[in-house]
């Protein structure tokens, strides 16, 4: 019985388990050689955490939360991905292509900016 129970607990576990969100800095590709995602959609709506607007995806086989928006900062990939939502391109199973890539700031060279392309 308790085996049982032990089985039940860690099911119950998994199933409230949050996926790993996708960490835009492992990314450091540049404009001339940009890093390419191709990722699978699983939930097409965003949703908001504390610190970010999100989307459920899969990323190498793996469920992600992917951050399309940090507050108050770089909402490239956000509002390419709301314009491709309100042309109904993705659904659930959609496959995105993400391009990013980091570059120089104008204003303060000493900072990288990161920057998106969004494809469906």
């Amino acid at each position: 019985m308790k085996l049982n129970q032990k089985i039940q607990e860690e099911k119950k576990l998994s199933e409230n388990s949050f996926p790993p969100f996708l960490k835009w800095g492992d990314y450091k590709g540049r404009e001339d050689n940009p890093d390419t995602l191709t990722v699978e959609i699983i939930d097409p709506e965003p949703f908001p955490t504390k610190y970010d607007w999100n989307v459920l995806a899969k990323v190498n086989m793996m469920d992600t939360n992917i951050p399309l928006k940090a507050k108050y900062t770089n909402k490239i990939l956000y509002r390419a991905y709301n314009k491709l939502l309100r042309e109904n391109k993705i659904h659930v199973g959609t496959l995105l292509k993400i391009k990013t890539w980091l570059r120089k700031s104008t204003k303060n060279p000493e900072n990288d900016l990161r920057d998106f392309k969004l494809d469906a």
